[in-house]
């Protein structure tokens, strides 16, 4: 992929066969930062170099789509779900996503339809 559309990860030049999983993931942490943002339709597909499609009996779920974060996470019969292993107690609140990591407990009040997430030291 690197020499096809070499801005997606600036600076790394190697393949990714030739990491360890430690070496991966210390590269990833590295580089991941500057990469360009993209879908995989606008960096391998749309482009006019050959491309070849292969038929797979998987499934797929569209996780950036809203009704499909209800399939692949558990929700409470509010719909709220949370992601991370923290500890969220939900009062008064409906269809609401909470990223937080394992550790962070939080209280979420009267919220509809919204995402709380940490990152960093930022909610």
């Amino acid at each position: 992929m690197a020499s096809y559309v070499p801005q997606l990860l600036p600076g790394i030049g190697i393949s990714a066969v030739e990491f360890s999983e430690e070496e991966a993931q210390l590269a990833l942490q590295r580089y991941y930062p500057a990469a360009e943002y993209n879908s995989i339709d606008a960096v391998l597909l749309d482009r006019d170099w050959p491309t070849v499609v292969q038929e797979c009996s998987f499934g797929w779920r569209d996780v950036g789509s809203w009704p499909v974060m209800k399939e692949v996470h558990e929700t409470d019969a509010d719909g709220n779900a949370t992601v991370g292993g923290a500890g969220v107690i939900f009062q008064g609140t409906r269809q609401t996503l909470v990223h937080l990591p394992q550790g962070i407990g939080a209280v979420i009040r009267g919220l509809d339809g919204y995402v709380v997430a940490l990152e960093g030291n930022m909610l």
